[in-house]
Formats: C-alpha cells, sequence, structure tokens
C-alpha cells in the first residue's frame, strides 16, 4: 500500500517574491511530476505525484502555500508509480490515487488527506485508467479501466456500471459514458464515432444523448466560468474536441496549426481552461521520442490559433488553473512550476 511517511519539508528559498507572472518551483524533491490536485475552495493546497526516476521511487507530496513548498506524504511501494489522483468535492479530506505496479493498476483510498491510504481495488493494467469523484453525490467515486466503469459508494466494493471507451463527471454531476466504434487500419485501429450516453443517477440508468470523437478518458476538462462548454483528446483521431452543450456533443477544434506543432510524435498531455474565459486554455504537449521536448502551449480564441508560452523545464502533462487565484500549476521533469496568469507571456508558435 501507500506508506504514509514523516513529514519532508521543502521550505520556500528566502529571499523576496518573485514578480508577479515569473515562474517558480521549489520541489517536490521526486523531480518527474506524474499527477497534480488542487482542493476544491482551498486555492493554496495542492497534491503532486512525483517520481525519482533514477531511484524509481514514487510519491505523494502535499503544499499548504500554493506550490511554495512540500509535503511528503506517502510512499509509494517499491517501483511502484502514482499516476492518476482525485479530490472528492463534496469531502476534500476523500482522495484515490491509482498507481501502476509489475503490470498491474492499484487503487487507494484516503480519509485524511493523504495521511494514510487503504488499497481498494486491483485490476490488470491499463494505461488509460483513471479515477474521479461524482462533484454532486457525497462519497461517490468512479473507476474507468480496461473499458469498463464501476462505482463505488461510501468507500463501498466497486460495481460495474457500464462499459465503454471513456468516462467522465461534469461539473453540475451528470455522468457521461461513450461507447467507441473502432475499425482495423493496417496495424492500426481507426475510431470514428462514440454513442455518448448520459446519467443523472450516478449510474443506475444511461440516456443516449449524440455522438463524439473517441474521447480519452481523463482529458475532459470543463470551463469553470462556463459549464456548457468542455475540451477533451481524441488522440486515434484528433488532438483536440470541443462541447458547448455540457458534454453531449462533440466537434473537432480547428487543428491546423495544433497538427504542424505536434507532428506525428506529439500528443496533447494535459488541458487547463481560464477560470475567467472559457475560450483561453491551456495545453502540456508531449512527444514520445523526446522526453525533454515537451511544450506548453496557449490559445486565446478556443484553440483557433495557438502561442507557445516559455517554461522553465519541459512539461510531463499535468496541468490544473486556480479557479480563484489564476495561478497556473504545470507539472515538469523537474518539478511543479507556478505562475499567476496576469502576466503570462507567450512567443509566437514555430
Amino acid at each position: 500500500m501507500l506508506h504514509a511517511v514523516a513529514a519532508l519539508w521543502l521550505a520556500a528559498a528566502p529571499g523576496r517574491a518573485p514578480a508577479p507572472g515569473a515562474w517558480r518551483t521549489n520541489g517536490p524533491a521526486y523531480p518527474l511530476v506524474e499527477a497534480i490536485a488542487l482542493v476544491p475552495g482551498q486555492e493554496t493546497v495542492v497534491y503532486a505525484a512525483a517520481r525519482d526516476t533514477e531511484s524509481s521511487t514514487s510519491g505523494l507530496f502535499r503544499s499548504d502555500d500554493g506550490g511554495l513548498s512540500w509535503t511528503l506524504l506517502a510512499q509509494a511501494p517499491f517501483q511502484a508509480s502514482v499516476r492518476r489522483l482525485a479530490i472528492d468535492p463534496t469531502g476534500t479530506q476523500r482522495m484515490l490515487a491509482l498507481t501502476t505496479s509489475g503490470g498491474r493498476e492499484y487503487v487507494y483510498r484516503s480519509e485524511d488527506g493523504g495521511a494514510s491510504w487503504v488499497q481498494t481495488r486491483l485490476f490488470v493494467s491499463d494505461q488509460r485508467a483513471t479515477v474521479f469523484f461524482d462533484p454532486v453525490a457525497a462519497d461517490t467515486a468512479y473507476l474507468f479501466g480496461g473499458g469498463e466503469l464501476k462505482r463505488s459508494e461510501a468507500g463501498g466494493a466497486w460495481e460495474e456500471i457500464g462499459g465503454g471507451y471513456s468516462a467522465w463527471v461534469s461539473p453540475e454531476g451528470a455522468l457521461f459514458l461513450a461507447e467507441a466504434i473502432q475499425t482495423p487500419c493496417g496495424l492500426i485501429f481507426l475510431c470514428y464515432g462514440d454513442k455518448v450516453f448520459v446519467s443523472r443517477t450516478q449510474g443506475r440508468t444511461f440516456d443516449p444523448l449524440g455522438t463524439g470523437t473517441c474521447l480519452d478518458p481523463d482529458s475532459i476538462v470543463y470551463a469553470p466560468s462556463d459549464p456548457s462548454v468542455a475540451y477533451g483528446t481524441a488522440a486515434i483521431c484528433l488532438p483536440l474536441v470541443k462541447s458547448t452543450d455540457g458534454g453531449a456533443l462533440w466537434k473537432p477544434v480547428e487543428v491546423g496549426e495544433l497538427a504542424g506543432i505536434l507532428g506525428s510524435k506529439g500528443r496533447v498531455a494535459g488541458i487547463a481552461v481560464d477560470p475567467l474565459d472559457p475560450a483561453s486554455i491551456f495545453l502540456a504537449v508531449v512527444f514520445s521520442d523526446d522526453p525533454n521536448g515537451g511544450l506548453l502551449l496557449r490559445s486565446g480564441d478556443g484553440g483557433e490559433r495557438w502561442t507557445r508560452v516559455p517554461v522553465p523545464e519541459p512539461p510531463t502533462g499535468p496541468i490544473a488553473i486556480g479557479p480563484s487565484d489564476r495561478v497556473l500549476y504545470l507539472g515538469t521533469v523537474q518539478g511543479v512550476f507556478r505562475r499567476p496568469l496576469g502576466r503570462t507571456q507567450t512567443l509566437p508558435a514555430r
């Protein structure tokens, strides 16, 4: 299981505070960041899962000052890696962590903000697996992996409630399930249309809605200022898709310029939406042939045009924005970097 450890405090460096808009990092102790989670209603509390690639050590860290200093909360088992984090909006001390070890996925649950953990589920490894909480129904969690959607209530057993290609939940508690249609094309599979279903009963019943574009699990991000707007990825078909009706119907975003930046090796690994503007989005991009070649991109018009945001270190995928303070948190190969959005500077994409 995840092992609670004695607090390891990484103090902020002394001296003057950086100018507004400057990138800053002070950890965590393990450099490669694999997940970031913000605590709803507590802007300065940030969790990060990070890994030391040299020692294959992974752990969960917490910051109480908006990423300026970090405490090591829990150590993952030897050679296990914490890949996903989820915090329950209906009770922020409840958390889920998804780890990978030896070709298997483990789900851990915490009731005390990450201080102690209990294993709740073991299943065959699935890199597309994800965990998330219902934002409306108290203590209701979902696990999607291996094409199956499962629900756990009040910490109970995981019950299968559906199957498909991806699943996610809206800020208003609508649970979506997408069933993909795939067809072989040589050595690969092409994905050409989801059937999207919605449940407003925590998965007890589903109603058909429309079609999507083979949406990737764990990629759907809603605009804080307008929950009818959401973005996601459909990596098999399209790097970026958008919904303007809360997640029922999905359409491709203009991808000509973005596709040119990504090439054949790049993919969108993280999405964040500015809390003040649903058309202002950030993408963390990684490249399969170059772990140090990640990019941070920004669009101010919903994805029509893109600029590159200079970053101190290459992104690894995790990205989040505080809904009130508008601080952007970016996971990189050398820790979590933070930057207020008030003075974000960008350079033209090439």
